[in-house]
């Protein structure tokens, strides 16, 4: 299985929506994690699967929240790029 590394603008746009999430009702924030955790383990288990949304970058959706895992598969990890609503989605993920 290949490492996965986050980087550190995805773990910014993670801990936002976490937070966003908590302040609008307990434990709600908790649950977006929980769930992109799971994402996070279906993308490394198989990128593969993702479809491409612009040049090698991936896309994998979130099944309750209205949010995307945009990721590159490299060589040896797999780089997550950003953790975006999908408001945000195209142009955030097209600058990064």
């Amino acid at each position: 299985m290949k490492r996965l590394h986050i980087r550190p603008e995805a773990e910014l746009d993670v801990l936002e929506a976490a937070v966003w999430y908590e302040n609008e009702e307990a434990n709600l924030g908790f649950e977006f994690e929980g769930e992109l955790s799971s994402i996070y383990q279906r993308v490394v288990e198989n990128p593969g699967q993702f479809p491409i949304q612009r040049g090698e970058v991936r896309r994998a959706l979130f099944t309750r929240f209205p949010y995307a895992v945009f990721f590159e598969e490299r060589d040896e990890e797999i780089v997550i790029v950003g953790v975006f609503h999908h408001h945000r989605a195209p142009e955030a993920s097209q600058r990064r």
